[in-house]
């Protein structure tokens, strides 16, 4: 659907809406070519592509970032979890390690991380830039999304209560 669709829709049933983006789709020639600015970040180990988010006002994402990616670099802005079940989580678009790039075609790279979370709360529409390591499961992927997924849900834990009377219990567990 469009992308007024995808507002009408967020509205009337409150989901929230990820989605890959064509840059085609993104309205104006120049919202076109700055699109295509962050799309051309792309290199041997990495992939760029445009997610958008429709979100009704305020609504957690479901996403946390920090800066760096825990492992070889201490910039950048990257997604740290996801959360279960999160519209993020089931639409596979994003995943642990990604790289934002930027938001609403605002380059985040050099921003403190409170700035950016500031600029995600906000807006009902995201558009975020992303680079993923190539050849790691992501939206461009065939078969299920990449998130690790286990194959069955683990069984619900059962507590069994007893009724306890004052004759069950002994003198160091009375009450005084």
């Amino acid at each position: 659907p469009s992308t007024a669709a995808a507002l009408e829709a967020v509205e009337r049933r409150g989901e929230m809406i990820v989605r890959i983006l064509e840059p085609r789709c993104m309205g104006s020639r120049q919202a076109v070519e700055a699109g295509q600015k962050f799309l051309n970040k792309a290199d041997a180990r990495h992939t760029v592509q445009l997610v958008e988010i429709v979100k009704r006002p305020g609504q957690t994402l479901g996403l946390y970032i920090r800066e760096g990616n825990g492992a070889d670099r201490s910039d950048g802005v990257f997604i740290s979890r996801i959360a279960l079940e999160s519209a993020v989580y089931n639409s596979g678009c994003l995943r642990v390690g990604d790289e934002i790039l930027a938001v609403n075609l605002v380059d985040v790279t050099r921003m403190s991380l409170d700035d950016v979370v500031i600029i995600m709360s906000i807006p009902r529409r995201l558009v975020l830039a992303i680079r993923q390591r190539r050849g790691s499961r992501g939206a461009n992927s065939p078969g299920p999304p990449q998130m690790s997924r286990p194959e069955q849900k683990p069984p619900p834990v059962v507590v069994i209560k007893r009724d306890l009377r004052d004759d069950d219990l002994d003198d160091s567990d009375r009450a005084p």
